[in-house]
């Protein structure tokens, strides 16, 4: 199995208690290893919206690193993420970070949620 780095963020609803169910489900699916400390920080790129709440958890996982991606989108949308604004307020983000030493550049017009490997902003997280 292959270690994967999960971002989790919320700025919408009970932030903390979506996060813990986040991780919580995460846990359920894949073997966790270890979550940070919840920090609060200013939402990036769009600053016109809540603070967002956020953690990173590393877990490990034997699936394709798309079928991951996938099952990171099922449990958004389980937690009442709806599609937005990119950039916009959100229930839930879990942004796929790194994934053992997997490189994924899939192109943006590729049906789907495309998947790059390292995430393309990680230098950009704190």
């Amino acid at each position: 199995a292959m270690r994967a780095y999960i971002a989790l963020g919320s700025n919408l609803g009970a932030r903390a208690g979506t996060i813990r169910e986040a991780v919580r489900r995460l846990a359920s699916e894949f073997r966790l290893e270890g979550t940070a400390s919840l920090y609060e920080g200013p939402a990036a790129y769009v600053e016109d919206q809540p603070a967002f709440l956020n953690s990173v958890c590393a877990v490990r996982a034997d699936y394709s690193p798309q079928a991951l991606l996938a099952a990171l989108k099922r449990i958004e949308g389980e937690l009442g993420r709806v599609p937005s604004a990119r950039w916009g307020p959100r229930a839930i983000d879990l942004d796929l970070l790194l994934y053992g030493d997997a490189v994924v550049a899939e192109d943006e017009a590729a049906p789907g949620t495309p998947l790059t490997l390292p995430h393309a902003r990680l230098a950009e997280r704190r």
